[in-house]
């Protein structure tokens, strides 16, 4: 298996599991009835704002709102002129000449994020040199063209940014090694999952169904109001503002029942989004932990079933629970966000948005934990603080979040490489002042940008995947650690490996971390 030395003691038998698959009790009752209460309401209140909506809100468009008559302080009906300028863009020329080329490098992105896997799995530490290295090239390349240019200060403030990042990544070098040593970790788990993929793409289209209603019920309800005048225009005779802006003549403006209703319907949509999402986390998590837990040698079958099964049933509260956990931290979160952006500082908010993000730390460990255990939340996070602290693995905990760092690094680089060469490529071969093309140019920017969007997507999703699978493998050998047992040497050795590596001096020979002739990963000492 790739080993350095065969471990000393025996692996756990599946019967001594820490993995609960049966016999498990019912958690989280209230937090189901509360969801369930809001859910149906919103569902029901969605009808009754169908019933109510104004007519005049499916009319809504520019000519509308810029006609004073439809919101009339007087008998004006003056309108705003508009400026005609040529269109840059049309959609249909981009349809006749780049859709091919779109669908073909969305197709191309699979092939993208296959090569993204292997990285991972195989060649984590060069993949993380390459994203860093890259970081630090775009500054540095543009300092020396801004300095060949004559452009002095911004080739400063360029070559400034490209140190500083530099220095950064200097500084966090041990932390990038270990995040990349985790991140090969992620891959082998993921490999011996791999129908966690295709799970998770099945999760994410079923999760449609249930967001769908909430985010209906908002929009309806937001049609249950009336076409008012422009609170801009002051109640001048003109659509322009105080300055002499122009202004639409015409605003809508929801009822106040309306607005209670759509922000109900718009909580009950964040919550219903978080807590699916904790449904797949609890299911990537069993699934792995089922691997994890079983007897080398041996294939579980039917463990994402077993998982899902366990999320939907008698853990059901316990996701929904959590998903209230991160709606009130988003909240708080985004409150926070909003008062920086307006220059409104509160040591207050500061505080809570510190908090919030510590509880939205813990809600990830002890969602992974109720999959493996099936407690409730609160008892989850409980006992899984306390596993990591007997361990000592609290502080190595934060440094979980560095794989994410990276990997968001590396998404980023991949979707613009590949969403640039694309737009090089097309720029390219369809050369300005073509007859039968119109805009050449533009198509490339978007075909550019659209390909870089959805290669992102792409990688994200798969990068998730990747995270869970990690933070699920991270609170196994915890528990391995813990019990002083080994259940999967593999990813014990590894782990072990990346914890000793971040704990020891810069001048102490460390474990290395490596991948055998089979492929899987093994830990020597220096």
């Amino acid at each position: 298996m790739g080993r350095g030395d065969e471990p000393s003691y025996d692996p756990l038998l599946w019967g001594n599991s820490p993995f609960v698959a049966e016999g498990r009790r019912v958690q989280n009752k209230l937090a189901t009835i509360v969801f369930s209460v809001l859910y149906g309401g919103v569902f029901l209140g969605s009808f009754c704002a169908y019933h109510n909506a104004n007519p005049k809100f499916f009319e809504l468009d520019d000519k509308f709102l810029n006609d004073p008559a439809n919101c009339p302080i007087d008998t004006s009906h003056r309108r705003l002129l508009e400026a005609h300028d040529q269109p840059r863009f049309d959609a249909s020329d981009f349809a006749s000449h780049a859709v091919a080329w779109l669908i073909i490098s969305i197709l191309a992105s699979t092939a993208i994020a296959a090569a993204f896997l292997h990285l991972v799995r195989h060649h984590a530490h060069s993949l993380a040199r390459l994203t860093i290295g890259f970081q630090m090239a775009v500054p540095a390349t543009a300092a020396t063209m801004f300095l060949l240019s004559g452009s002095f200060g911004p080739a400063l403030l360029s070559g400034a940014f490209a140190a500083l990042t530099f220095a950064v990544f200097y500084m966090w070098r041990r932390e990038i090694g270990v995040a990349s040593t985790l991140l090969s970790v992620a891959g082998h788990g993921l490999a011996a999952n791999a129908n966690l993929i295709g799970m998770t793409i099945a999760l994410n289209i079923g999760s449609v169904f249930f967001v769908l209603p909430p985010l209906v019920g908002a929009i309806l309800g937001f049609s249950v109001g009336d076409v008012v005048p422009n609170p801009m225009r002051e109640n001048r005779e003109a659509c322009v503002d105080e300055f002499g802006v122009g202004v639409t003549c015409c605003a809508w403006q929801p009822r106040t029942g309306a607005m209670v209703y759509i922000g109900l319907a718009g909580l009950v949509a964040g919550w219903t989004m978080l807590a699916l999402n904790q449904i797949w986390v609890y299911t990537v998590s069993g699934t792995v932990a089922q691997w994890y837990f079983s007897p080398p040698g041996t294939s579980v079958t039917g463990n994402a079933a077993r998982s899902f099964k366990h999320a939907i049933t008698t853990s059901l509260g316990t996701n929904i629970f959590a998903g209230l956990i991160l709606t009130i931290t988003n909240l708080i979160k985004q409150q926070q966000q909003q008062d920086q952006q307006n220059g409104n500082f509160s040591f207050f908010g500061f505080i809570a948005s510190c908090l919030a993000s510590l509880y939205e730390y813990l809600t990830k460990f002890a969602t992974v934990f109720a999959a493996i255990s099936g407690d409730d939340l609160l008892t989850a996070g409980r006992r899984v603080t306390d596993l990591l602290m007997r361990s000592m693995l609290e502080a190595f905990a934060t440094t979980v979040w560095f794989p994410s760092a990276v990997m968001s690094l590396a998404s980023v680089t991949l979707s613009a490489l590949w969403g640039g060469a694309v737009w090089a490529s097309y720029r390219y071969l369809h050369h300005p002042g073509g007859v039968e093309e119109k805009y050449p140019q533009s198509n490339a920017i978007v075909l550019g940008v659209l390909v870089g969007v959805v290669t992102f997507f792409v990688l994200s999703f798969l990068m998730n995947v990747l995270l869970s699978v990690l933070d699920s493998v991270f609170v196994c050998f915890a528990i391995d650690k813990d019990r002083q047992t080994v259940a999967n040497a593999e990813m014990y050795e590894a782990l072990l490996g990346a914890m000793e590596k971040r704990e020891s001096d810069s001048g102490r020979g460390v474990g290395v971390v490596f991948e055998g002739p089979d492929g899987g990963l093994g830990y020597g000492r220096a």
